[in-house]
């Protein structure tokens, strides 16, 4: 004997209507919450996955849009940089930390927004080259006395992520953890 419980389809739910994809779905990054779009379709809040019924069966789909490209005189988020800051790594790695950090109201400290230079509406002189002015925040957060500038906080911390993301004379390949990998990292919080 089977029972099945039959409820309406727009019955009041706390939470709203949606789908829950676990297990193997995570191999491919499809795995999480699908919020209710349509009768035969949910999406994921990022708009990057849906699952939907194509008519016999149910189907999942992922939406490639490809990069954008980025003018060379344009501001870019430091993702890593920013996770890396808040001692995020591994699992709690966040691709999104730069709008997380803006709506906390972080983008008016200097370093924050620095790092997260797009996010935050940085100037791009900015963005592109030395940036003084967080390279000062810096070094009083670090407590480094005598240290007003990049040159100055180069020669004492050009190891450091931060460092190296506001100071672009530090890094002269360009962005510090490109090569080491977000899963890599040590954490080092940096704010009071």
């Amino acid at each position: 004997t089977l029972k099945v419980k039959q409820v309406p389809f727009h019955a009041e739910c706390p939470l709203g209507i949606g789908v829950l994809l676990e297990g193997d779905a995570a191999f491919y990054g499809a795995d999480g919450m699908y919020e209710y779009y349509s009768s035969r379709d949910y999406r994921r809040q990022d708009l990057q996955w849906r699952v939907y019924w194509d008519g016999c069966s149910w189907a999942v789909q992922h939406t490639r849009v490809p990069p954008a490209v980025i003018p060379a005189d344009t501001c870019v988020d430091d993702v890593a940089t920013a996770n890396f800051m808040f001692c995020m790594a591994d699992e709690t790695y966040n691709a999104h930390i730069c709008p997380q950090i803006a709506a906390a109201g972080y983008c008016n400290n200097l370093v924050a927004k620095a790092v997260c230079a797009s996010t935050c509406s940085e100037v791009v002189t900015k963005c592109l080259g030395d940036n003084d002015e967080a390279a000062a925040a810096l070094a009083t957060y670090w407590e480094l006395t005598g240290v007003t500038d990049c040159a100055g906080l180069c020669a004492r911390g050009a190891h450091d992520p931060a460092v190296r993301s506001i100071c672009k004379s530090c890094a002269p390949q360009g962005r510090a953890l490109a090569e080491v990998g977000a899963q890599n990292l040590t954490t080092n919080a940096m704010f009071p």
